[in-house]
């Protein structure tokens, strides 16, 4: 893999992630969870997520052209090196199970009531299979296309939320209460599952000098868009969105008109969304190929999408009801988001940077005995 990669891709990349998961049910998660308090929530797990970063970015600097498999590697050989690349393998597959699983099921009850959910998956997995065997270099591409017009679809919908939005609606500023916003509320920390991405993209960096600038831009924008798209959706649904099933921001999306020619402007956001999602898919596809690559050395890695997506369309089987989709998104991608990047990927980044000062330094001791 060459060393390709721009800041404005990679920003690209990390946002496209983080903001996909705003169009399924995040933002509901977080409101359910805190309720009026929502917004210090955001502010109070933000700033655990930005020192996560600082940290991450200080660690990372020291492994310029390794991966987190590769200093796994270096930290317990390749038998945890094979451990964390399963677990990562795993857990990027869960976050596509999401966004299929979600969305398909949106696209059902809005579009396609009368066809099987199953059509609507393999929509997505031949997309995201036509992308990867096109390469990295298109994936990147779309994503840089695309990004902007994500933004800018959220900023609008803040904008024509503002009218709806009174003070009166962030009262509790606690919300249920001090528990619920700051213990339970630790919970929300899922959203920064993107945080994972930092330690993917620093080998495939064309200027490695950009990784802080890459860090903490894409950090800026996606809790930007975060705060925005709660206001909004507070400010229409004072806090109390539990009873509709369907995604939250879609209702919030049928409420906008841009003047009388532009009035069913959701369908253009349902577009959006699409292309957003399967560039999404192919992002996390791409680099569960790579992963494997690395651990077998295959000479096409991108044949490997077919099996994947293969063992994915399976999966996603088991999660055809809502119940099975809000266990899906409440529970193991919720849980495991947080397990994987505060606890094992903090751990591994830890160690093994502690490992690579113990041997610059028996180096070093070296070089002057002799």
């Amino acid at each position: 893999m060459k060393n390709n990669l721009t800041a404005r891709e990679a920003i690209s990349i990390i946002c496209i992630i983080s903001l996909c998961q705003l169009i399924l049910n995040t933002p509901k998660t977080i409101i359910n969870s805190c309720g009026s308090g929502s917004i210090i929530n955001i502010l109070y797990i933000s700033l655990i997520g930005l020192i996560t970063c600082i940290i991450f970015s200080k660690i990372i600097k020291n492994f310029p052209s390794d991966d987190i498999i590769d200093i796994s590697e270096k930290l317990g050989g390749n038998i945890l090196k094979f451990i964390v690349s399963i677990i990562f393998i795993a857990f990027f597959i869960i976050l596509i199970l999401v966004a299929i699983s979600d969305f398909s099921y949106l696209l059902k009850c809005i579009y396609f009531q009368d066809s099987p959910l199953t059509f609507i998956l393999i929509f997505f997995i031949i997309g995201a299979l036509f992308a990867n065997l096109s390469g990295f270099n298109s994936i990147k591409k779309v994503c840089t296309m695309i990004i902007p017009i994500l933004i800018y679809t959220f900023l609008i919908i803040f904008l024509k939320s503002t009218t709806s939005i009174k003070l009166d609606d962030f009262t509790p500023i606690l919300g249920y209460s001090y528990k619920s916003t700051f213990q339970n509320g630790l919970s929300n920390l899922f959203f920064f599952n993107f945080i994972v991405l930092y330690l993917f993209i620093m080998p495939l960096l064309k200027k490695k000098n950009d990784i802080n600038k890459i860090i903490f831009t894409s950090f800026s924008i996606n809790i930007a868009i975060l705060i925005l798209t709660i206001l909004s959706l507070i400010g229409v649904f004072t806090a109390h969105i539990n009873s509709s099933n369907i995604n939250s921001l879609y209702f919030l999306t049928r409420s906008i008109k841009i003047s009388n020619f532009f009035e069913q402007v959701e369908a253009i956001y349902i577009f959006i969304w699409i292309l957003s999602l399967l560039a999404y898919i192919s992002i996390l596809l791409f680099f569960i190929t790579h992963i494997l690559n690395k651990l077998f050395h295959f000479k096409d890695h991108k044949q490997l999408s077919y099996p994947i997506l293969s063992i994915i369309i399976g999966l996603s089987l088991i999660f055809v009801n809502l119940s099975q989709i809000n266990f899906l998104e409440e529970t193991i991608f919720k849980y495991s988001s947080i397990i994987i990047t505060f606890g094992i990927s903090f751990i591994i980044l830890l160690l093994g940077n502690i490992k690579e000062k113990h041997k610059r330094k028996s180096k070093t001791s070296k070089n002057q005995k002799i």
